[in-house]
């Protein structure tokens, strides 16, 4: 009897895992398709048009009403063919540009407002900013990491203009002098856009659906799209109080997050090329480079979070992350002391403001990162695995890109303390991918905004979902608000945990970087020293000595 209870206790435990899997499978693979979703959009960056454009061909099939392109939509600084760097320059950037943009046709099925291909037409002046929104990264910029010192910047922003003229390059600002409004040229890729989606039209309200408007005749959802331009006026690497976006951009921004410039907008969508919240990478770019600079933009966004819903979108990695971080909100705040605080390792003397006040509430920061339209730091597809005999399943093919790749990646994963991700390493992917934020009707007459990171199978790999609520803040003066430290969602990191991450690069580096090099330089010198020395020769000799010395007869081929 025991023996027979153990083992249906056994079976239970077994059929009670099975369920459980399985319907976190399904939940995992579910995306909204049904009448709650009133407004999609996709989000992608890190596009590679040599590689093939399966993955758009997928993104299309989940019929978005927007994507939004957050740099490295093409890779002027690498061959096209033997895809190894090269210098680019703009005539390099105008053709990866025109590939892109006028001979891939699912570009034109999914981004164009005219379908006649009899006419050689300039397809490019047919964008609308309500279907495909873009800003550059560095390998559309024109140089990997790049900054304002790029040579051939300014015409990086004429090219990008050209190609993208529905993205406005014109500015509005007031006279310091005469107050009277001027209108210039950005300098840089910058852009602003609101968008208002009619629910009363939409097939998805129903008596259950509830705006934030105050007037509720009046049923519509709004929201902002601003998207950064953090390489036409970024500084050089370790400048001292270095800044990513100038002067320009900084003044425009402020504006464009004040809550007098967003009455009536539900959502702020704020897209930077590169992560803005998470700071302690080894790698891969973020804000966290120029830490002033990084406070200055999550000061002005947890202010506005009072007020609105925001939402920060970013690409560069190469892989998919969502992480957050909390931020308090102070009001009647004074400055009451200033110290030194050890900050970074490239700034170890950041001036730090404390002040008293009341906390009036500890913000949530989200950031979600989609990077790998293409190709991951592990992963990557290619004309050869998706040809057009497997276009109707819309799955795109990938590869590994090598064991090397593979376990540079999950030690890197494993190592990393990800302080900043709710979920770990649920929280990161490292395979071809897009977003996708769908608005939809959630229970309790609310909306909410569900944020769904896609593989290459078309599969549910990340999912959050983002209130969107309406804030209780709105009467408060936003000139009374400061906001201190932002700390990761589980806390600053421990010394101990980023010392282990550091270390583990450094001995990984030892073993599988520098040691076999070591060991290639030194089969290269000893050989060239053989060569070069008659060493050989000499070694021939004295084998042939011992031979005869030995048998007592002269070898074959030995010297008279």
């Amino acid at each position: 009897m025991e023996n027979h209870g153990h083992r249906f206790s056994s079976r239970k435990a077994l059929i009670l895992l099975f369920l459980w899997c399985a319907v976190s499978y399904a939940q995992n693979l579910t995306v909204v398709n049904d009448q709650r979703l009133f407004h999609r959009i996709a989000v992608g960056s890190c596009f590679n048009s040599n590689r093939g454009d399966h993955i758009f061909r997928l993104i299309n099939e989940f019929h978005p009403n927007q994507f939004i392109s957050l740099g490295d939509l093409i890779y002027a600084d690498f061959h096209p063919k033997f895809n190894w760097k090269q210098q680019s320059n703009p005539d390099i950037i105008f053709t990866e540009y025109y590939k892109v943009t006028q001979t891939l046709p699912i570009w034109h099925e999914m981004f164009m407002t005219s379908n006649d291909s009899e006419e050689q037409i300039v397809f490019f002046n047919n964008y609308t900013t309500s279907s495909f929104l873009i800003t550059f990264d560095d390998h559309d910029y024109g140089t990997n990491n790049g900054d304002k010192t790029f040579e051939y910047r300014n015409q990086s922003i004429d090219l990008f203009y050209h190609f993208f003229p529905h993205m406005s390059r014109l500015i509005e600002s007031i006279n310091p002098i005469t107050g009277e409004r001027v209108i210039d040229q950005k300098q840089g890729v910058f852009s602003s856009n609101v968008f208002t989606i009619s629910l009363s039209d939409s097939t998805c309200i129903s008596d259950e659906v509830i705006v934030h408007a105050e007037n509720m005749e009046n049923l519509n959802f709004t929201y902002k799209v601003i998207l950064l331009d953090g390489r036409s006026n970024k500084d050089p690497k370790h400048t001292i109080d270095g800044d990513f976006l100038g002067v320009q951009q900084w003044d425009w921004l402020e504006k464009e997050l004040h809550p007098e410039n967003n009455v009536g907008v539900d959502l702020v969508l704020v897209g930077s090329a590169i992560q803005v919240l998470v700071n302690d990478k080894l790698i891969e770019e973020n804000w966290g480079e120029f830490p002033l600079q990084r406070d200055r933009l999550l000061s002005l966004v947890s202010k506005l979070s009072l007020y609105t819903n925001v939402l920060f979108l970013s690409g560069d990695i190469h892989s998919a992350e969502v992480s957050q971080v909390y931020c308090p909100v102070y009001q009647n705040g004074k400055d009451i002391d200033i110290n030194f605080k050890l900050y970074s390792i490239q700034f170890p003397n950041v001036i730090i403001t404390e002040f008293s006040g009341e906390l009036l509430e500890r913000v949530t920061l989200m950031d979600i990162t989609s990077s790998g339209l293409s190709h991951t730091f592990s992963k990557v597809t290619g004309p050869k695995l998706s040809t057009d005999d497997n276009a109707s399943s819309f799955v795109v093919n990938q590869k590994s890109r090598g064991f090397y790749m593979e376990f540079l990646g999950e030690l890197y994963q494993l190592a990393y303390p990800g302080h900043f991700r709710e979920r770990g390493r649920t929280d990161a992917y490292g395979g071809l991918h897009f977003a996708l934020l769908d608005m939809v009707k959630g229970p309790m007459k609310s909306l909410k905004l569900v944020l769904n990171v896609i593989n290459n199978a078309g599969e549910v790999v990340i999912t959050h979902t983002m209130p969107l609520t309406k804030k209780a803040h709105v009467n408060i003066d936003y000139n009374d608000l400061q906001v201190g430290e932002c700390e990761p969602y589980w806390g600053f990191v421990p010394h101990y945990k980023t010392f282990v991450f550091r270390a583990s690069m450094v001995i990984f580096g030892m073993i599988f970087v520098l040691f076999p090099a070591c060991v290639i330089l030194w089969l290269f010198t000893a050989s060239m020293y053989y060569i070069c020395f008659g060493q050989e020769s000499k070694r021939r000799d004295a084998l042939l000595r011992r031979y005869e010395k030995k048998h007592g007869v002269r070898a074959a081929g030995g010297k008279n």
